[in-house]
């Protein structure tokens, strides 16, 4: 049994909003990280960061990510993590295996 609005169109579908429009299917930033193989917490640093094709939507910065966005944010997140990499390796201070400790008389 099919049921009719009043004006004679079948209802809208799960993906069809009241207007008619598609939604596309959107996936959540725990979602997302396991696709970039990534945690949830470094993929909104990600997604806050300038270099982010997203913006967020709705209050507490949520996120609507679509999957067919996985592929160029996938992309733009290696650039990103390597870079962010690359300035943790400069911030950390070589160290040598040699001991440069002052030698200390030893008692015999």
């Amino acid at each position: 049994m099919i049921i009719l609005s009043q004006r004679g169109e079948p209802p809208p579908t799960a993906n069809e909003s009241s207007e008619g429009m598609i939604n596309m299917a959107t996936m959540t930033t725990a979602e997302v990280a396991l696709e970039l193989d990534t945690d949830p917490r470094t993929l909104r640093k990600f997604l806050r960061s300038a270099d982010a094709p997203v913006d967020a939507v709705g209050k507490g910065s949520r996120y609507a990510i679509e999957k067919k966005q996985i592929r160029s944010l996938r992309t733009k997140f290696a650039k990103w993590d390597e870079a962010r990499n690359a300035d943790k390796a400069d911030d950390t201070p070589e160290t040598d295996n040699e001991d440069n400790s002052p030698e200390t008389p030893t008692e015999g």
